[in-house]
């Protein structure tokens, strides 16, 4: 299938690394939780759509340049990780009503926020820079005389997959924060709860 082999398996490959609990599908289901279901979404979109990002860089040879100097990849990697725990400082300080257009409301605006910072924290994301080198060229068929045509394939289906996934696990979790909104006891442990699981992923990034 134009330059690519055992497609099928890359398709599962792709859905069982995106149900893979990490930093971007937890940020979905905490902004479902905390904010709703418009807000997951968009946090859904976002994280798909920042791989655009990544498959570009690897068209173009950076995502090899980044990962050969360890400078760079480090760089990278704190500043996902900082900008990760500014997430969840901005979470967990919406339990305790300090809701900011950062945050917590749930207006077109706030969910266009959300939907930039989502792309923001996956651009941020060296792991996804390792995944695409990793993964992509096992699943090229030996031979091809231009890798371009598979690798965009590839990297299409990957971001299909992981936009069906996370806007799944969005919405659920965002009807299950449209309930909670009328139980204020809840949602205020939900947020702080939201907000540590960002902080931790913050500082397991770090060390990885």
């Amino acid at each position: 299938m134009l330059g690519i082999e055992n497609y099928p398996i890359f398709i599962l490959t792709s859905f069982l690394l995106a149900i893979t609990p990490g930093p971007d599908i937890l940020y979905v289901l905490s902004r479902g939780l905390d904010a709703g279901k418009k807000s997951a979404l968009a946090a859904a979109a976002g994280f798909s759509l920042g791989n655009i990002f990544h498959l570009f860089l690897m068209l173009l040879g950076i995502s090899a340049l980044i990962k050969a100097h360890p400078i760079l990849f480090t760089g990278i990697k704190y500043a996902g990780a900082l900008y990760l725990a500014y997430l969840g400082i901005m979470i967990w300080r919406s339990a305790k009503g300090k809701i900011s257009a950062e945050t917590g409301t749930n207006d077109n605006k706030s969910n266009w926020v959300v939907f930039r910072q989502s792309i923001l924290a996956n651009m941020l994301n060296p792991k996804v820079i390792t995944f695409f080198l990793a993964l992509f060229p096992q699943f090229v068929l030996p031979g091809t005389e231009s890798t371009t045509g598979p690798i965009i394939i590839l990297g299409l289906t990957f971001i299909l997959i992981t936009w069906l996934v996370f806007s799944s696990v969005g919405f659920f979790a965002g009807k299950l924060g449209d309930i909670l909104k009328n139980r204020p006891e809840y949602a205020v442990y939900i947020s702080k709860s939201a907000g540590v699981i960002l902080l931790l992923l913050a500082i397991s990034l770090i060390f990885t």
